[in-house]
């Protein structure tokens, strides 16, 4: 089980910055044919959260899911990746959240790959905007905590499906998803390590 970002570019996948092969396994990938529906600029926005909320607004759906391709030039992009996690019983998502790597860099071009999940999703994933960054060149990325973008093309394709394959393993069986650290989940994908 490898917990390493993974990002997938124009039909290949990467782990941090390298190609991974097809024998290695996650525990969690959304993948899609991308083809956008709508292509839109934009210049200099200095927050994150307004930049999500400005995309947000294109957005028409609610309940949609909608998969997000945002490239061009960053002022500045911060990342983070897990170690390889290599043994059982893998480590859940905030038992790890100490072992986070985290990455900034500034004035980079390069590649925000990622969804909206809506709230009815929230078992499957956390709702909102995920984002993974892989650079122009391939020597940064990773889970998107924070960015200021600098120019912009954001492309965005409504998805109308959504499938999940299960795994038949002992472990899925037995495994309780039922969930009491939601709050701390949100911590850990947003990047704050308290």
């Amino acid at each position: 089980m490898d917990h390493d970002q993974r990002k997938n570019v124009s039909n290949q996948v990467y782990r941090r910055t390298s190609v991974v092969p097809d024998s290695v396994k996650t525990s969690l990938s959304f993948v899609c044919f991308f083809k956008a529906d709508t292509t839109f600029h934009s210049q200099n926005i200095q927050d994150k959260e307004k930049a999500l909320k400005w995309i947000d607004s294109f957005l028409n759906n609610k309940n949609g899911i909608y998969a997000i391709r945002i490239s061009g030039t960053f002022d500045y992009v911060k990342t983070r990746a897990f170690p390889r996690v290599e043994k059982d019983p893998f480590s859940d998502l905030v038992s790890m959240k100490d072992k986070q790597n985290f990455f900034e860099s500034q004035n980079i071009k390069g590649v925000f790959a990622g969804f909206k999940i809506p709230a009815f999703l929230a078992g499957t994933s956390i709702p909102d905007f995920h984002f993974h960054f892989i650079s122009n060149n391939e020597d940064a990325g990773g889970h998107v905590v924070n960015f200021v973008w600098d120019n912009v093309m954001i492309e965005i394709d409504e998805l109308y499906r959504f499938s999940v394959e299960l795994p038949q393993n002992i472990e899925f069986k037995k495994f309780n998803f039922e969930r009491t650290d939601v709050e701390d989940i949100k911590k850990v994908e947003s990047g704050n390590n308290e």
